[in-house]
């Protein structure tokens, strides 16, 4: 098992703490938990080793992630009816479509968006940087500006 370099250092500091090379105060202030925490790390350490230190879900397929037949169906749709739709429309007319069948839940807006553009069914719309115009002089008088480009005429000779 890879360790992080935190996790690492976790790992000496419970060793060191439990041979009593160190005391309780110096190992949580280096690995900066509270005492409460420390112990319930402790007590995981003890029972489990190393594999308690590893995160949860490690390595695994995160809980909110969407399903590859919930993908394929939104861009099986998409395709057959609704390629004219725009996203919050098409997600509008999944929700009624498929209001219906049980256990199924119409993904997020965003969710939708993110698979569209995946697929290249839809666009990503990229913002014009707006142009900086530069500043006028204002004119001495309140509602009179004074016009840069143009020279009087009357200055000629």
């Amino acid at each position: 098992m890879k360790l992080t370099s935190n996790q690492q250092i976790r790992v000496d500091v419970i060793i060191k703490y439990l041979n009593g090379d160190i005391f309780l105060e110096d190992a949580l202030s280096i690995v900066q938990l509270s005492e409460r925490h420390f112990r319930r790390v402790l007590k995981a350490f003890r029972e489990e080793g190393f594999e308690s230190l590893r995160q949860g879900n490690a390595n695994g397929i995160p809980l909110n992630k969407t399903s590859c037949s919930t993908r394929n169906m939104i861009i099986r749709e998409y395709r057959q009816k609704y390629f004219d739709y725009n996203v919050s429309h098409f997600r509008e007319k999944l929700l009624d479509d498929f209001e219906i069948m049980e256990n199924y839940i119409v993904p997020s807006y965003q969710t939708i968006r993110r698979i569209l553009i995946s697929e290249k069914l839809i666009t990503h719309k990229v913002k014009k940087k707006k142009k900086a115009f530069k500043p006028r002089k204002s004119y001495e008088k309140e509602g009179l500006m004074v016009q840069n480009g143009f020279k009087r005429l009357s200055n000629r000779r």
